[in-house]
């Protein structure tokens, strides 16, 4: 399976996650989404994809790992590490600021492209006057 393809199954399950916790926490605290922290979510996400590994990752068995460091930015919220010497690093943000969303993303960008795949998730509020 092709790296693209495996980044695009796990915004399906984080999506899924979202939108099941955004449910729930409504139903039962009125709150929504945003009533979940941050590493919370992160690992909610971490436990969907592995549950789903064969449909996200194929025949690739990942070493599902939370808050690693792997640079000089801080620890990474999710990392899978495959064996073919490939990870795929992900940074989440609920509600962030534009500042602390930039942060990641540069962290994202300097680790090595060769090595990992990187993604950047932020939950963000979204109004509409219609």
């Amino acid at each position: 399976m092709i790296m693209h393809e495996i980044l695009s199954r796990i915004g399906e399950m984080i999506e899924r996650v979202a939108r099941e916790e955004e449910f729930f926490l409504k139903s039962v605290a009125n709150q929504g989404i945003f009533h979940m922290p941050e590493l919370a979510f992160s690992y909610a996400c971490g436990k969907e994809i592995m549950c789903h590994r064969k449909y996200v990752f194929g025949d690739l068995h990942p070493e599902w790992k939370r808050e690693t460091v792997l640079g000089d930015g801080g620890p990474t919220d999710l990392l899978f590490e495959l064996p073919n010497n490939k990870s795929i690093a992900i940074e989440f943000k609920l509600r962030g600021t534009g500042e602390s969303y930039i942060r990641d993303i540069e962290k994202l960008l300097g680790l090595d492209q060769e090595k990992y795949a990187v993604a950047f998730c932020a939950l963000v509020d979204a109004f509409s006057d219609i």
